[in-house]
């Protein structure tokens, strides 16, 4: 296990299991509730995966790649998503600093989600928290690059988890489309008692040492002229 000197630091781990009593059973309703919105899910060709944006604001997506925020709220696909709502409300939330957007990733049967980094190159090392919740799908697939180019797999035993968005990551092929609930930016981990305690009780951390980081690896939303 870390120091929990550590925790206050999140550059010094890569992934943190954490516990914020999501049931099974709303896991389920969660998934059942994404699968019969009809709204039409966004193609992501770089990563090679869909989102549907639950949570989130009316920034053109070139600006907030820009890193321009506006004021958050449930889209006409979260809306009809009363459980997202309700665990979010009063079991993600309470222990973020800010409102968070969420977007729920599905990688397909059979495909692969591209290695790549969530955040711009000079951002690599800074405080980049991204908080999943896996609502379907083989979790041991998702994997982060280590400094000499292995692969390390995230346990298969926890659906929730905290990890960095800044070290290179990626998704092997499964049998079973995968389907996530994705938290993060304009939240990005900034402390609260609330979730310094929930990391502090994670049941398994690992800390993984950053790999080399090429071009194509940073996500080309990301390359614009305000980000040099």
């Amino acid at each position: 296990m870390l120091d929990k000197q550590f925790d206050k630091n999140f550059k010094n781990f890569t992934y943190k299991a954490i516990d914020l009593g999501i049931t099974s059973e709303e896991i389920s309703s969660m998934l059942n509730e994404v699968e019969s919105v009809k709204e039409e899910w966004r193609g992501n060709e770089y990563r090679g995966c869909a989102g549907l944006p639950v949570f989130g604001d009316l920034v053109e997506e070139k600006d907030r790649f820009k890193g321009k925020s506006g004021k958050l709220d449930w889209t006409p696909a979260g809306k009809l998503c009363p459980t997202i709502q309700k665990v979010y409300n009063e079991k993600i939330r309470p222990i973020l600093d800010q409102d968070a957007r969420i977007n729920i990733l599905k990688t397909y049967a059979g495909n692969t989600l591209h290695e790549h980094v969530d955040c711009q190159e000079k951002e690599i090392g800074t405080t980049q928290h991204k908080l999943r919740v896996v609502l379907q799908g083989e979790i041991d697939k998702l994997y982060f690059r280590r400094s000499n180019g292995s692969k390390w797999y995230v346990p298969n035993d926890y659906h929730t988890y905290v990890m960095d968005g800044g070290h290179l990551h990626a998704l092997e092929e499964s049998k079973e489309t995968k389907i996530t609930m994705c938290i993060g930016a304009p939240w990005k981990g900034a402390m609260t008692p609330e979730y310094e305690k929930v990391l502090d009780n994670s049941p398994y951390e690992v800390k993984v040492k950053y790999p080399k980081i090429d071009d194509e690896h940073i996500d080309p939303r990301f390359k614009n002229d305000n980000n040099d």
